[in-house]
């Protein structure tokens, strides 16, 4: 079940840097620019941030690859752990060491452009919960060093899995090695700063929760137990 959740007044409405201006955070969203990149993947299910003072918004989700939106609650998404088949059609065969779930971020600056900002972006590779081997880069300078024309461009959005050899040819080499099978959790945020004056205008992020569906057996016992508490609740 996807939960659609727009927070409280005190808690959605924050300050973004220097320049006071406000931004709001929802859960369960679409993105203003819909979705561009990829094939069937929804415009739904983002966490969204937008910045209300001038329309900059950020948004990020993690979805299963091949398949569609999963499950999600509050900026957290629930994956199985595993690897992902090599195409969408029946019967496919693993793609080695890629996840079951992509992830997909986006950043609209509306009437600004990449030349004016600078965007952050943090992946963790570790599925053990708050550790510190975060992979950090500024997209901005990553796209300039592949001769894109960042002076008209406003819109950005890319799909990956933890499990593609993209990261290596950004950064790192030795990458902390990602391990698909493994049970866990990753997060990753997107932060868009404007170069002028460092005002914080837009950001997000997100945790992937991986764990293994219940068995059977264990679905079955989880019944058992829940009918002796049942039972005691009603006395």
């Amino acid at each position: 079940m996807t939960l659609r959740h727009a927070m409280t007044l005190g808690a959605a409405l924050t300050l973004a840097g220097a320049a006071g201006a406000t931004t709001v955070t929802t859960f369960g969203d679409s993105l203003n620019a819909g979705v561009v990149i990829g094939s069937g993947i929804s415009n739904t299910n983002f966490v969204v941030n937008t910045n209300t003072s001038n329309g900059v918004q950020t948004g990020i989700k993690a979805f299963e690859r091949f398949v569609g939106d999963i499950s999600s609650n509050m900026g957290t998404y629930y994956a199985q752990p595993g690897e992902s088949p090599v195409s969408g059609a029946a019967g496919a065969p693993a793609d080695p060491g890629t996840a079951t779930w992509n992830y997909l971020y986006s950043v609209d600056l509306g009437a600004m452009t990449f030349a004016e900002v600078a965007v952050n972006v943090a992946i963790d590779f570790n599925p053990a919960a708050g550790n510190s081997d975060v992979f950090e880069f500024e997209l901005v300078s990553t796209l300039a060093a592949q001769n894109v024309d960042i002076s008209s461009l406003s819109l950005f959005q890319d799909s990956q899995n933890l499990g593609f050899g993209f990261w290596q040819s950004i950064g790192d080499p030795n990458i902390y090695p990602f391990n698909p099978f493994a049970p866990g959790e990753y997060t990753m945020s997107v932060d868009v700063v404007r170069l002028s004056d460092s005002a914080h205008l837009s950001g997000v992020n997100m945790t992937v929760v991986v764990v293994p569906l219940p068995t059977p057996i264990g679905l079955a016992a989880a019944g058992l137990l829940a009918i002796p508490a049942i039972r005691r609740r009603r006395v």
